[in-house]
């Protein structure tokens, strides 16, 4: 993971306790203004390693022209140098980001995640 990438989109992963009938779980959240942070939370690590990085690579070494995903919320289009973020709603002002840094931030992310303790362990 790129720290620097990291701090440049002010991104904080964290562990949150919430309260289930049975006791607390932990669920991982990523906290960032950039609208990345609504792409992250649907995706689980091996989902980011085994099909987004995969992916984005083959953009970036240009065995595809591009490649798209997302989520129920939000389409992503990644091309070689920048990848848009569509959220679904009516703004007409697509945030953006390069392509690089979306993969350090997957990275991250995905790092993250298999960090104990693991999303939906009790507490």
């Amino acid at each position: 993971m790129d720290q620097i990438i990291i701090d440049k989109y002010k991104i904080n992963f964290y562990n949150k306790i919430v309260p289930y009938f049975d006791g607390g779980r932990i669920e991982k959240i990523p906290d960032t203004d950039h609208v990345v942070s609504s792409f992250l939370i649907d995706w689980s690590a091996d989902d980011i390693n085994n099909y987004v990085i995969p992916n984005l690579d083959s953009v970036i070494n240009g065995n595809l022209d591009e490649f798209e995903t997302g989520t129920e919320i939000m389409l992503v289009v990644v091309e070689s140098s920048v990848t848009t973020f569509y959220p679904d709603s009516r703004e007409q002002n697509f945030p953006s980001m390069a392509t690089a840094d979306f993969k350090e931030i997957l990275i991250g992310w995905s790092e993250f995640l298999l960090q104990p303790p693991l999303s939906g362990a009790k507490v």
